[in-house]
């Protein structure tokens, strides 16, 4: 069999046009659509929040009733805690972002660096 370099180039294409897609489609729903609700409202973070400031006041994070976490995060997240809610929020959600994408590099080093990989 031998190698056609036409249909290379188009699966390449293809491949190309997939992650340009599948790039569309995580920033609409992932960003787009999220990004708008982070607002001032109580939130799976809000216990957080509360248990890094409880930490900045000197008292112990489970002094905040609903945080049931290890206290290393509350820890962590004191510098966070120095802001106002909505930003803590926005800071929050960006990290969570750039961890989810970071993974997903990982990964795709990890099968192979190839387009068939990502």
């Amino acid at each position: 069999m031998t190698y056609n370099l036409g249909v290379a180039r188009l699966k390449r294409f293809a491949a190309i046009l997939f992650l340009v897609c599948c790039a569309g489609y995580y920033l609409k729903t992932n960003v787009g659509n999220l990004l708008p609700s982070v607002t001032d409202t109580h939130s799976d973070f809000t216990p957080h929040y509360r248990a890094a400031r409880r930490v900045l006041a000197a008292q112990s994070p489970y002094a905040e009733a609903e945080y049931t976490y290890p206290p290393a995060l509350a820890f962590l997240l004191t510098p966070v805690a120095l802001t106002d809610y909505v930003t803590a929020r926005h800071i929050w959600f960006w990290c969570s972002q750039g961890f989810l994408l970071l993974a997903a590099f990982l990964s795709w080093r990890a099968l192979g660096r190839d387009c068939v990989a990502a």
